[in-house]
């Protein structure tokens, strides 16, 4: 019997350490925002993190407020791309992603050179200038009051 206990005893030891560096690795993210040149957040833009190694991409829309979250990523060496229709494409190369970590990657998307935002603002007209008559000029005019002794 003490020969049963000794052996489950060393079991347990070697496999002990090997759970332990199982719960060791793990993945990690990549996190940040889209914005525009205006500092406004950026919807629906499409955020992909490839990895270099694999060639497996991971792919998320940015939410309402322009924030994006990829994850789980094994760690490696990541590619980011961010696109959208009328923006420039962004890319950024040798992301480095450890177990368990969070990259923070924030992104301003500049406007596409086809694409011209249109002012919100109607073009000025310029008017005419003023014909003779058409100003009034008004003139106050200040004496002072003698005083009385």
């Amino acid at each position: 019997m003490p020969t049963v206990v000794g052996l489950l005893a060393t079991t347990l030891l070697l496999l002990t350490p090997t759970i332990s560096s199982a719960q060791i690795g793990g993945s990690g993210s990549i996190q940040g925002t889209v914005v525009d040149t205006s500092n406004a957040a950026i919807p629906g833009a499409t955020v992909t993190a490839t990895n270099v190694a694999t060639g497996i991409a991971t792919v998320r829309p940015t939410t309402e407020a322009g924030v994006y979250a990829l994850m789980p990523l094994a760690p490696g060496q990541y590619r980011v791309t961010v696109s959208l229709d009328g923006f420039r494409t962004f890319v950024r190369d040798g992301i480095i992603v450890d177990a368990l970590s969070v990259v923070g990657l924030n992104v301003t998307l500049g406007w596409a050179a086809s694409h011209r935002r249109s002012s919100s603002r109607p073009r000025r007209r310029r008017s005419p200038p003023p014909t003779r008559g058409s100003v009034r000029r008004f003139e106050t005019r200040f004496t002072p009051r003698s005083r009385s002794s």
